[in-house]
């Protein structure tokens, strides 16, 4: 037998799941943010203001557990972040991910620099607690698609695509470049699942 015959067997290509809005709408309107008609969970209400950011920006978990409270402009709505690869990047962040952080970070007690944190000390989130909260969240609620922090992040390019696809994919790029991606394959599935 010739080895150059001998080929590698072709894997699937997995589908990009994510969340239509009204989807999103039913995941976060779940959280348990209030204990009565003026008192807040901080724990909840970090929890969704992960979530929003997330969603908003379209930052890796990692990413967004890394943010400092004093790393954030909320004059233009951005943050200066060391990305994967140890790239530095820019993040943008859409007004109600913004809002979400002004209410979080204002009715937190702690002085903790990091802007996500676990207890009343501010100690900073870790990733493993962030993603034990999804499962268990998801859990709690009974939702029907598994939510991850990475399938929030494939969120923000499907919200804000056109239904043109020569538009779509020039704000494919520009986001896709915005998030740190440069594979044009995952950039292309996001803007014609169909491959045409």
């Amino acid at each position: 037998m010739d080895v150059k015959q001998i080929h590698q067997p072709r894997l699937p290509k997995r589908e990009v799941q994510f969340l239509t809005p009204d989807e999103v709408q039913q995941y976060v309107a779940a959280m348990p943010i209030r204990n009565g008609p003026r008192l807040y969970d901080v724990d909840w209400l970090g929890f969704r203001t992960l979530v929003e950011v997330l969603l908003g920006t379209g930052a890796r978990i990692s990413e967004a557990l890394s943010l400092k409270r004093s790393a954030i402009n909320f004059q233009t709505g951005e943050a200066t972040i060391i990305g994967k690869g140890n790239k530095e990047r820019v993040l943008f962040f859409s007004p109600r991910a913004l809002n979400w952080i002004k209410e979080y970070v204002t009715r937190r007690k702690d002085q903790g620099e990091a802007l996500f944190v676990v207890g009343r000390r501010g100690r900073p989130m870790r990733l493993q607690a962030a993603l034990v909260r999804f499962r268990r969240f998801r859990r709690m609620i009974h939702f029907p698609k598994p939510v991850t922090a990475h399938m929030l992040r494939h969120y923000l390019p499907f919200l804000t695509m056109s239904s043109d696809i020569g538009q779509r994919s020039a704000e494919a790029d520009k986001i896709e470049s915005q998030r740190g991606r440069t594979e044009r394959t995952t950039r292309h599935s996001l803007v014609d699942p169909t491959g045409c």
